[in-house]
Protein backbone atom coordinates (compact mmCIF):
# COMPACT_ATOMS: atom_id res chain seq x y z
CA UNK A 1 0.00 0.00 0.00
CA UNK A 2 2.50 2.07 0.67
CA UNK A 3 4.30 1.48 -2.79
CA UNK A 4 1.11 2.86 -4.17
CA UNK A 5 0.75 5.95 -2.64
CA UNK A 6 4.35 6.89 -3.55
CA UNK A 7 2.90 5.64 -6.71
CA UNK A 8 0.00 8.39 -6.62
CA UNK A 9 2.18 10.82 -4.89
CA UNK A 10 4.77 11.01 -7.87
CA UNK A 11 1.93 11.49 -10.69
CA UNK A 12 0.39 14.20 -8.65
CA UNK A 13 3.80 15.81 -8.75
CA UNK A 14 4.29 15.34 -12.39
CA UNK A 15 0.78 16.52 -12.83
CA UNK A 16 1.28 19.34 -11.11
CA UNK A 17 4.45 19.86 -12.84
CA UNK A 18 2.99 20.04 -16.53
CA UNK A 19 -0.46 21.80 -15.64
CA UNK A 20 1.72 24.87 -14.38
CA UNK A 21 4.02 24.51 -18.09
CA UNK A 22 0.92 24.73 -20.19
CA UNK A 23 1.05 27.51 -22.50
CA UNK A 24 -1.71 29.97 -21.53
CA UNK A 25 -1.61 32.20 -24.67
CA UNK A 26 -3.03 32.32 -28.62
CA UNK A 27 -1.78 34.24 -31.36
CA UNK A 28 -3.97 37.53 -32.19
CA UNK A 29 -3.70 39.91 -34.61
CA UNK A 30 -1.84 42.11 -31.51
CA UNK A 31 0.80 39.05 -30.72
CA UNK A 32 0.06 36.73 -27.99
CA UNK A 33 -2.20 37.50 -25.80
CA UNK A 34 -3.64 35.64 -22.41
CA UNK A 35 -6.27 33.37 -23.09
CA UNK A 36 -8.56 32.87 -19.83
CA UNK A 37 -10.31 30.14 -20.79
CA UNK A 38 -6.61 28.29 -20.81
CA UNK A 39 -5.66 29.94 -17.65
CA UNK A 40 -8.71 28.56 -15.92
CA UNK A 41 -7.78 24.80 -17.40
CA UNK A 42 -4.24 25.49 -16.22
CA UNK A 43 -5.71 26.23 -12.70
CA UNK A 44 -8.12 23.04 -12.76
CA UNK A 45 -5.41 21.15 -13.84
CA UNK A 46 -3.15 21.94 -11.22
CA UNK A 47 -5.64 21.68 -8.35
CA UNK A 48 -6.81 18.34 -9.63
CA UNK A 49 -3.05 16.99 -9.95
CA UNK A 50 -2.67 18.82 -6.07
CA UNK A 51 -5.39 17.08 -4.56
CA UNK A 52 -3.92 13.81 -6.13
CA UNK A 53 0.07 14.54 -5.19
CA UNK A 54 -1.74 15.38 -1.40
CA UNK A 55 -4.07 12.04 -1.35
CA UNK A 56 -0.93 9.72 -2.44
CA UNK A 57 1.24 11.01 0.34
CA UNK A 58 -1.51 10.70 2.58
CA UNK A 59 -1.39 7.21 1.53
CA UNK A 60 2.07 6.74 1.66
CA UNK A 61 1.92 8.16 5.05
CA UNK A 62 -0.46 6.41 6.86
CA UNK A 63 0.10 3.12 5.69
CA UNK A 64 2.51 0.46 7.19
CA UNK A 65 5.54 -1.30 6.16
CA UNK A 66 3.94 -5.18 5.25
CA UNK A 67 5.81 -6.42 8.47
CA UNK A 68 6.94 -10.01 7.75
CA UNK A 69 5.14 -11.95 10.56
CA UNK A 70 6.32 -15.58 11.37
CA UNK A 71 3.01 -16.70 12.22
CA UNK A 72 1.21 -18.59 15.03
CA UNK A 73 1.69 -21.76 12.91
CA UNK A 74 5.68 -21.58 12.29
CA UNK A 75 7.84 -23.64 13.48
CA UNK A 76 9.51 -21.09 15.72
CA UNK A 77 6.54 -18.87 16.69
CA UNK A 78 6.14 -17.31 19.69
CA UNK A 79 2.63 -17.37 19.61
CA UNK A 80 -0.10 -19.61 19.77
CA UNK A 81 -3.96 -19.92 19.34
CA UNK A 82 -6.11 -19.30 22.32
CA UNK A 83 -8.28 -23.02 22.67
CA UNK A 84 -10.91 -20.90 23.58
CA UNK A 85 -11.26 -17.80 21.63
CA UNK A 86 -8.75 -18.45 18.64
CA UNK A 87 -6.87 -15.38 18.63
CA UNK A 88 -2.72 -14.98 18.73
CA UNK A 89 -1.63 -15.30 22.46
CA UNK A 90 2.17 -15.79 23.29
CA UNK A 91 2.84 -19.60 24.08
CA UNK A 92 3.90 -18.77 28.00
CA UNK A 93 0.55 -16.85 28.67
CA UNK A 94 -1.27 -17.73 31.32
CA UNK A 95 -4.33 -15.64 30.66
CA UNK A 96 -5.81 -14.77 27.18
CA UNK A 97 -5.47 -11.20 26.48
CA UNK A 98 -8.38 -11.10 24.33
CA UNK A 99 -11.22 -13.31 25.81
CA UNK A 100 -9.61 -13.22 29.48
CA UNK A 101 -9.87 -17.11 29.66
CA UNK A 102 -7.31 -18.90 32.16
CA UNK A 103 -4.92 -20.94 29.65
CA UNK A 104 -2.25 -23.57 29.96
CA UNK A 105 1.49 -22.12 29.40
CA UNK A 106 2.90 -24.42 26.38
CA UNK A 107 6.54 -23.38 27.12
CA UNK A 108 8.80 -23.10 30.02
CA UNK A 109 10.95 -20.30 30.52
CA UNK A 110 15.06 -20.44 30.20
CA UNK A 111 15.52 -22.86 33.17
CA UNK A 112 12.08 -23.21 34.84
CA UNK A 113 13.01 -24.52 37.66
CA UNK A 114 14.59 -22.75 41.05
CA UNK A 115 18.25 -22.20 41.10
CA UNK A 116 20.45 -25.03 42.34
CA UNK A 117 20.61 -25.32 46.62
CA UNK A 118 24.06 -23.70 46.48
CA UNK A 119 23.32 -20.50 45.11
CA UNK A 120 24.26 -17.34 47.44
CA UNK A 121 20.32 -16.17 46.83
CA UNK A 122 18.05 -15.13 44.07
CA UNK A 123 14.81 -14.36 43.31
CA UNK A 124 12.03 -15.72 45.81
CA UNK A 125 8.29 -15.68 45.72
CA UNK A 126 6.37 -14.91 48.98
CA UNK A 127 2.81 -15.95 49.89
CA UNK A 128 1.11 -14.74 52.79
CA UNK A 129 -1.40 -17.25 55.06
CA UNK A 130 -3.76 -16.31 57.64
CA UNK A 131 -3.41 -19.50 59.60
CA UNK A 132 -0.89 -22.20 60.27
CA UNK A 133 -3.24 -24.88 58.19
CA UNK A 134 -3.07 -22.53 55.31
CA UNK A 135 0.62 -22.51 55.41
CA UNK A 136 0.44 -26.02 55.11
CA UNK A 137 -1.60 -26.36 52.36
CA UNK A 138 0.25 -23.50 50.54
CA UNK A 139 3.76 -25.73 51.19
CA UNK A 140 2.14 -28.94 50.39
CA UNK A 141 1.15 -27.43 46.71
CA UNK A 142 4.36 -25.53 46.15
CA UNK A 143 5.79 -28.89 46.59
CA UNK A 144 3.52 -30.49 44.59
CA UNK A 145 4.96 -28.04 41.34
CA UNK A 146 7.76 -28.73 41.88
CA UNK A 147 9.00 -26.11 44.15
CA UNK A 148 11.64 -25.79 46.72
CA UNK A 149 10.03 -24.10 50.45
CA UNK A 150 12.29 -22.03 51.84
CA UNK A 151 12.41 -21.58 55.68
CA UNK A 152 8.86 -19.24 56.52
CA UNK A 153 8.98 -16.03 57.41
CA UNK A 154 6.30 -15.34 60.16
CA UNK A 155 3.14 -16.26 58.58
CA UNK A 156 4.21 -16.05 55.11
CA UNK A 157 5.38 -18.48 53.01
CA UNK A 158 8.91 -18.31 51.20
CA UNK A 159 9.76 -20.67 47.84
CA UNK A 160 12.41 -19.67 45.20
CA UNK A 161 15.54 -19.24 44.61
CA UNK A 162 14.81 -18.50 40.94
CA UNK A 163 18.32 -17.26 39.54
CA UNK A 164 15.69 -14.81 36.94
CA UNK A 165 13.02 -12.61 37.72
CA UNK A 166 11.53 -14.61 34.79
CA UNK A 167 11.53 -18.00 36.41
CA UNK A 168 10.22 -16.31 39.51
CA UNK A 169 7.16 -14.84 37.50
CA UNK A 170 6.41 -17.80 35.69
CA UNK A 171 6.39 -20.02 38.92
CA UNK A 172 3.86 -17.30 40.58
CA UNK A 173 1.84 -17.34 37.52
CA UNK A 174 1.58 -21.14 37.27
CA UNK A 175 0.79 -21.50 40.84
CA UNK A 176 -2.04 -18.41 41.03
CA UNK A 177 -3.47 -20.06 37.87
CA UNK A 178 -3.67 -23.77 39.48
CA UNK A 179 -4.13 -22.50 43.20
CA UNK A 180 -6.19 -18.71 42.84
CA UNK A 181 -3.42 -17.65 45.51
CA UNK A 182 -0.98 -14.58 44.42
CA UNK A 183 2.26 -14.27 45.51
CA UNK A 184 4.81 -11.36 45.44
CA UNK A 185 8.18 -11.02 44.05
CA UNK A 186 11.20 -10.48 46.20
CA UNK A 187 14.70 -10.66 45.84
CA UNK A 188 16.53 -12.18 48.63
CA UNK A 189 20.53 -13.12 49.81
CA UNK A 190 20.72 -16.39 51.24
CA UNK A 191 21.89 -15.33 54.64
CA UNK A 192 18.84 -13.40 55.27
CA UNK A 193 16.98 -16.67 54.60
Amino acid sequence: MRGCGLLILACGVVGIILAMNMDVSVVSGFGRVNNIGLMSERQNYTIIAGFIALGGLLIALMSKKAQIQTGVHGPEAQYRNCPFCAEAIKKAAVKCKHCRSDVEPLEDSSSGAPAPEEATGGWTVRYDCGSDSEMDAVRKRVADMPGMVLPDDGMTVVTGFFAEKEDAKEFRNRYSMKNGANGELHFQLAGSV
